[in-house]
């Protein structure tokens, strides 16, 4: 019964929803609270695709009597992943929530942080309107730093917001906010992340039609390998990084930095030719229509 005095709110992350439900129950480990209604015990993290989500999202379906993709498109970062894989993968992932993805962090030289995030405004808003405050699921988008509604900085702490099973509300923390290098740039930047995450929520076919515009437009395809793909992808590369904001860049990836000794083709990472075939982490794709936005069209 617990399940029914626990909604889930309005852009609230499925994991926030879990993490509250586990806070009610009264358990001290989610492990207990986890075994209980029937859900995977593991890693509450904000753009995992873990059992748990899975398993939330099917706990969603049965207590509400919604689809799973109600639930799929409104309470998680998934809608982002739909840039990843291919159209009938997403779709079926996405109406059955039958599988569980792959983390996608095969490079292993992001930047990005992948703890949770807060507005400080929005805990005052969900604490006026609904006595508490909620994880939202629009700051948690991968790499963003500002609010949607507010445009203003997102509150976080990596270690100590990596995992809502050992985290409370939003609510109970005050953290300082985060000095950047160019906040504008990363503002411009998070209303971008945030506009396509509506546009890919609202619209199930548009990650693959945008693959397939980048390749068209680019000329790469998917069986480019070896020296021909090199010929194609460095000249590629090279005006990708002249014309994408080198603050960005840092922002989103180790190999900009100074002191990192490793450099990666992010366009060949993406869009090129390798075995095995892993998923590619949707900033991947973010980053390439950022600086495709002015010469190919985003909509559907």
């Amino acid at each position: 019964m617990i399940l029914f005095h626990c909604p889930i709110e309005k852009n609230e992350h499925v994991h926030s929803w879990i993490s509250r439900v586990h806070m009610l129950s009264g358990n001290r480990v989610f492990k207990h609270t986890a075994n209980f209604i029937g859900v995977k015990d593991s890693c509450l993290k904000p753009f995992s695709h873990s059992h748990t989500a899975k398993d939330v999202i099917t706990l969603l379906t049965n207590t509400y009597h919604q689809p799973e993709a109600y639930f799929f498109d409104d309470n998680t970062t998934f809608p982002l992943w739909s840039l990843t894989f291919s159209g009938d993968v997403y779709r079926e992932w996405r109406v059955k929530n039958n599988c569980v993805m792959p983390k996608c962090f095969h490079l292993g030289k992001f930047a990005i942080k992948s703890c949770w995030q807060y507005c400080e405004t929005c805990v005052m808003e969900d604490t006026a309107l609904l006595g508490h405050s909620v994880w939202h699921t629009q700051h948690q988008l991968p790499s963003i730093t500002h609010c949607y509604k507010h445009k203003t900085l997102l509150m976080f702490n990596n270690p100590k917001l990596r995992d809502l099973r050992a985290c409370t509300l939003p609510q109970e923390y005050k953290f300082e906010k985060c000095i950047y290098n160019n906040e504008a740039l990363l503002l411009k930047w998070s209303r971008f992340v945030n506009d396509m995450f509506l546009r890919l929520k609202n619209d199930k076919n548009l990650g693959h039609i945008l693959q397939q515009r980048i390749r068209r437009y680019l000329n790469v395809h998917h069986e480019m390998k070896g020296s021909k793909s090199n010929l194609v992808f460095t000249p590629l590369e090279r005006n990708f990084q002249e014309e994408v904001p080198e603050d960005l860049l840092k922002h989103l990836f180790k190999f900009n930095m100074v002191d990192f000794q490793c450099s990666t083709n992010v366009l060949k990472s993406t869009l090129g030719w390798e075995r095995p075939i892993w998923p590619k982490h949707p900033i991947l794709w973010l980053i390439i229509l950022y600086w495709l936005k002015d010469k190919i069209s985003l909509e559907s």
